[in-house]
């Protein structure tokens, strides 16, 4: 889907250094905020985010032969002279409402998923329910800020029938910024809780803020939230006059219970035989759980407002929803040798980039061919279909390339070492696989949580993780110490494997999720400024009589970020402001228990994002 000269002027402003003669010269296809990824006659947009600045990346975009970019106001000095140019007072606002642009020129309905928990689940059911229309549209893993939002907006086809986006916040106004430049069709709310907590200083903020995604919403479209929360339903009156769908799922034994009139749909769950009563239709489901049947009703919900015909569905559909619902199980797999021509007798590497892929991971797999080659190793590289056409032609009996994955299992099963990114939910894959693991975390997500997910399962001795940015030079001296050293492979298998025994619900809980909750809460409050001066003044840093300045405290946060100094302040805001102890409680009582059967584990919902 191109964009002409003059759709962009009408949102960019008039184009700088561009002749008439070469007004037809213009004309592109896609826009890339990423000089690894650029394309020759892709447009280039200099965003400056909060570990990098794309105008540094000028030298290189302009080396790959883009026609123009677009750039902050002051940064014309980096560019030829007679190069044309887009010249801005904000890249990511224009970014923004170049995927508005496009998303204008998208003639599909568009969903938009927001809520505490469950996000990212019932995104991937409702692309699995709605595939019955054809080729579906998800966000990418956790792209759900403002650039990952616009980056699946512009990547979104012309073959596809329907975009999904996944929508997260850090705060009030997020949420109907990603509204604004979406302008969705159906909305989603999956559930008000507590997570954003010290972000937002209490739930009704955090129900406030969900709303929001109501705010651009197609007048003629529908929200679908949960029916048992009466102030979502009242706090979602002030943003949206339009119609609401509320549903509510119960257990089997329940099926007498009667609705309000004012409830829209109601389902059954039966745990028994894992199936799903909803209206005249009963669904054999593959994933475990009452918050995930769940899930599936707002799936449901939303097919049936796209037109699905519900009586086409039987097992298979509902069961091919993959992700952090499955259970993996032992598979035979002297089919997938046959099939990929693989050697059992070579070191076999999956790379996977995600469904989408990742072009950066990709590009550094291909440049590394020679190392692979010299070494014998064979290399199952996913790129995910947007890229494939790029590198199939890099292909060799070393390097296998492929789209995407299917049956992901009977490709771990095969695997000596995986290459992978640190979402939640391919996380509680492969803590259940328990192959050694090299994580590369995307930085295009909120809060640059994968890091944080990585960073914590190394710290556990159980993985090697590398930075996007450091892919060049760590990539091939990493993997090499992993496959020189059997004893190196098998302590990161087995260490890995043990998050997922007996003892998941702590480590995850305690460790991974609690953690990073707790610290997002207290970061960036106004207790933590107070606190660190009074610490500060018991390490001696600051004068015992000295008086509360908060330009001091900033400099005195940047300079003792990871020092006792900060560290003893975390330790005290914590335990001012939580009850540890009952809130683990809690948590463990909202989760379900760990599923450990023969080799069967599911722990993967421990990881909702």
């Amino acid at each position: 889907m191109e964009f002409s000269l003059s759709e962009l002027n009408n949102v960019l402003g008039d184009i700088k250094n561009l002749s008439e003669g070469k007004r037809d010269f213009l004309n592109f296809k896609n826009i890339s905020i990423d000089s690894r990824t650029l394309l020759k006659n892709d447009l280039f947009i200099a965003i400056k985010g909060k570990n990098f600045d794309g105008h540094s990346f000028l030298p290189d975009v302009l080396d790959k032969g883009v026609k123009s970019v677009v750039i902050k106001k002051g940064m014309q000095r980096l560019l030829p002279s007679n190069f044309p140019y887009w010249v801005v007072n904000d890249t990511l606002e224009a970014f923004q409402k170049l995927a508005l642009l496009k998303r204008k020129k998208l003639n599909i309905p568009i969903v938009a998923i927001t809520g505490s928990v469950g996000k990212t689940t019932t995104k991937e059911m409702i692309g699995g329910v709605l595939n019955k229309l054809g080729r579906i549209k998800l966000s990418h893993a956790n792209f759900n800020n403002e650039i990952g939002v616009g980056l699946t907006i512009l990547a979104t086809d012309i073959e596809d029938k329907v975009l999904v986006l996944e929508m997260g916040m850090r705060g009030l106004g997020q949420i109907e910024n990603l509204s604004k430049y979406s302008e969705p069709d159906i909305a989603v709310i999956t559930n008000i809780g507590t997570a954003h907590i010290g972000l937002l200083g209490s739930k009704k903020n955090i129900t406030y803020a969900k709303c929001e995604i109501s705010k651009f919403l197609n007048p003629e479209g529908v929200v679908i939230i949960p029916a048992n929360d009466p102030f979502l339903e009242k706090t979602l009156k002030e943003f949206w006059k339009g119609r609401v769908i509320k549903v509510k799922l119960l257990n089997i034994e329940n099926q007498k219970e009667s609705f309000k009139k004012d409830d829209n749909l109601r389902g059954f769950y039966n745990p028994s035989n894992k199936t799903i009563l909803i209206e005249e239709n009963t669904f054999e489901i593959s994933f475990e759980g009452f918050h995930n049947a769940s899930n599936f009703l707002f799936a449901y919900a939303v097919a049936k407002e796209l037109g699905i015909d519900f009586a086409s569905f039987n097992k298979f559909d509902i069961a091919s929803l993959g992700g952090r619902n499955k259970i993996f199980k032992s598979v035979n797999n002297g089919k997938i040798y046959k099939k990929l021509n693989l050697l059992r007798n070579k070191r076999t590497i999956l790379v996977l980039g995600g469904s989408q892929g990742a072009d950066a991971i990709n590009k550094s797999i291909v440049n590394s061919i020679d190392f692979f080659v010299k070494n014998d190793l064979q290399v199952i590289l996913q790129t995910g279909n947007r890229y494939y056409k790029t590198y199939k032609r890099f292909e060799n009996k070393n390097l296998i390339i492929i789209p995407f994955i299917d049956k992901i299992e009977e490709l771990y099963s095969v695997s000596d070492l995986i290459v992978s990114r640190s979402g939640a939910s391919i996380i509680s894959e492969l803590c259940i696989v328990g192959k050694p693991v090299i994580f590369i975390p995307s930085p295009n997500v909120v809060d640059d949580h994968q890091t944080k997910n990585a960073r914590k399962i190394y710290d556990k001795g159980a993985c090697e993780f590398i930075n996007e940015d450091e892919l060049e030079f760590k990539l091939t001296p990493i993997i090499n110490k992993l496959i020189v050293s059997d004893v190196y492979r098998n302590s990161l298998s087995k260490k890995i494997k043990s998050i997922s025994k007996k003892n998941a619900v702590k480590t995850i809980i305690n460790e991974i999720e609690l953690e990073e909750i707790l610290k997002v809460a207290i970061i960036g409050t106004h207790p933590l400024n107070w606190k660190i001066w009074h610490v500060s003044k018991r390490f001696g840093v600051i004068a015992k009589e000295a008086e509360y300045d908060r330009r001091a405290v900033k400099l005195i946060q940047k300079r003792y970020k990871n020092t006792p100094l900060y560290k003893e302040v975390i330790r005290e805001l914590t335990l001012e402001k939580y009850d540890m102890e009952n809130t683990k409680k809690i948590l463990q009582k909202i989760k379900q228990v760990v599923i450990i059967q023969k080799k069967m584990v599911n722990i993967a919902e421990y990881f909702e994002a």
